[in-house]
């Protein structure tokens, strides 16, 4: 019992970070998998803190602020496309918000990563997404990271089938 109190008063006086066990989706191998509902969209609360250095990034997650690392502190996540076009939209959420996000959908599979698309936040707090075609039927695999600090996000999945429009709308078409 004195040395943990030892420990904490340590930790206190000197603002050590507590000491946090790695999350299970930190790399690519132990990807979280996503089961999307019948109309292929799924939203769930997750978060960096915990997570560690894996060594992979990109041109989106590769200018991640010290003390973070070159593409921050990944987690990683998977699902199985039920529609043809794919969105994945990641937002800062909670007490504890993760700090500028990126989201990137990989192709080739773990042991051959490659991008397929990616997209960062613009801002400290602002969302990203990316939008995609996949096969109904195949695995996706994509990860968030944090360019400026870890902490809580929101992400959602929606898998339908139709187009990946251009952006344009009947106004300005």
């Amino acid at each position: 019992m004195k040395r943990l109190f030892l420990l904490l008063c340590l930790m206190a006086c000197f603002n050590l970070p507590p000491l946090l066990a790695q999350v299970p989706n930190d790399n690519c191998g132990g990807a979280t998998f996503l089961q999307l509902d019948a109309t292929g969209n799924l939203c769930i609360n997750d978060g960096t803190i915990g997570a560690t250095d894996d060594g992979f990034n990109n041109t989106c997650d590769a200018g991640a602020l010290a003390p973070l690392p070159p593409g921050g502190h990944e987690v990683w996540y998977s699902y199985v496309a039920t529609g043809s076009v794919n969105t994945i939209n990641v937002s800062s959420l909670g007490t504890n918000p993760a700090n500028q996000l990126s989201v990137t959908d990989i192709n080739g599979g773990c042991s051959a990563i490659g991008t397929n698309v990616c997209n960062s936040a613009i801002g400290p707090f602002d969302p990203a997404s990316v939008t995609f075609t996949a096969t109904p039927g195949t695995p996706v695999l994509f990860y968030i990271t944090s360019l400026q600090s870890d902490g809580e996000f929101l992400v959602c999945i929606s898998s339908i089938n139709g187009f990946v429009s251009p952006g344009l709308s009947c106004t300005n078409a």
